[in-house]
């Protein structure tokens, strides 16, 4: 029962994946000239065999044995992001057809081709965008300063700097080099103290080791400290984090709090395991709100806001949704995967006199593409109102 709550995601969805591949490269291959139609319904089976194949590979039973285990992440990367293509080119010309409909189809045949190559055109944003995402806005790191204001802070408090790191998700997707430079951007704005939100890794085949080792490289005046996310939970290496942590100089809080002294200011700052949401959210963490001074709570899920703020937590620090990963701005809304499931997608948002920021995070999970959703290394600035 623990595997398949494990691997819910990839049980269900790598079928409905490989059923959508199928369904899609049937359809755009009817669309295509004759002697395409063949090739794209074999790019659409070695697609679903290639999805299949690495998911299978990438069991922990399977895929401990394994020594390019890292490179199934690539393999069901690529299947999922020509699913992506696929899924999209066909949607365009469904839009395509049915706006054609409500016009008279022109007979000169010039214009025709003219269309047919705009159509074909049009079909192949979906491979532009994810193609940029991946190669360029997905190493376009961005350090986002944030005010967060606060009645009554204490003086001692007021310009506290926090760097937040999240979402790291090391292995094939981020590299060394990515999480130096990011931690290099973190230590430039010389923070107080240093924040690293989870999911440090996405597998439990990811070198966790080398992810904590880098992060020894944090500088701040009042350490490191952090929380777990649910790729801990996925990966089931919590308790060897937080001990590998240790040894790093990173206190990963795990419902419980530390409180740092800043001059005169007492700050009482919490972290708690991913929250999950079949569960009731924050369960122990009411008692660790101290009255008499600032309270902070690290929380992977942002879900958790509404009953933080309900504790008397006066900020959270949250990441998990990537700002979406893939965000397209329409009509000035922004359409993305995270709103299905939170209403805390990116950025600062208050309640009842409370706050939390959500954080884009870092890496990428699924495909390693970012669009519209750059990653971050986040500064929030405590400031006195």
């Amino acid at each position: 029962m623990d595997f398949f709550r494990r691997h819910l995601f990839d049980l269900v969805g790598t079928p409905l994946v490989i059923w959508l591949q199928l369904v899609l490269a049937r359809r755009l291959a009817a669309l295509l000239a004759p002697r395409w139609r063949a090739t794209l319904r074999a790019a659409g089976f070695a697609s679903a065999a290639l999805i299949a194949a690495a998911f299978l590979l990438s069991l922990p039973v399977i895929s401990h044995w394994l020594p390019f285990s890292p490179a199934l992440e690539w393999f069901k990367a690529a299947g999922l992001a020509w699913t992506i293509c696929t899924a999209g080119a066909w949607g365009i010309d469904l839009a395509l057809r049915t706006a054609g409909r409500l016009v008279s189809a022109p007979h000169d045949p010039e214009r025709r081709r003219v269309l047919q190559a705009g159509r074909a055109a049009a079909m192949s944003v979906p491979a532009a965008l994810l193609g940029y995402g991946t190669f360029i806005e997905r190493h376009h790191f961005r350090l986002v300063e944030t005010r967060i204001e606060i009645p009554g802070l204490a003086k001692d408090l007021d310009g506290l700097r926090l760097a937040q790191l999240t979402d790291l998700h090391f292995g094939p997707f981020f590299s060394p080099r990515d999480l130096r430079y990011a931690i290099d951007m973190a230590n430039s704005t010389r923070p107080h103290l240093a924040l690293i939100t989870g999911d440090l890794i996405t597998v439990h085949s990811d070198p966790l080791d080398e992810c904590v080792g880098i992060l020894r490289g944090l500088r701040s005046d009042a350490g490191s400290i952090g929380c777990f996310g649910n790729h801990e939970i996925v990966a089931e290496c919590e308790d060897y984090a937080e001990l590998r942590g240790a040894e790093a100089g990173i206190r990963f809080l795990r419902d419980r709090a530390v409180t740092l002294r800043f001059g005169e200011a007492q700050l009482n700052i919490a972290g708690v395991d991913y929250q999950m949401k079949r569960k009731q959210y924050l369960k122990r963490s009411a008692p660790l709100v101290r009255k008499d001074r600032l309270n902070i709570l690290l929380s992977h899920n942002p879900d958790v806001f509404p009953v933080a703020a309900a504790q008397g937590w006066d900020l959270t620090v949250a990441g998990h949704t990537h700002g979406g990963q893939i965000n397209v701005e329409i009509l000035g809304m922004n359409a993305n995967v995270a709103r299905f499931y939170t209403p805390y997608v990116y950025g600062h948002y208050k309640k009842d006199g409370r706050q939390i920021y959500v954080s884009r995070g870092l890496g990428t999970v699924g495909i390693p593409s970012r669009f519209g959703a750059p990653p971050e290394v986040s500064l929030l600035k405590l400031c006195a109102t």
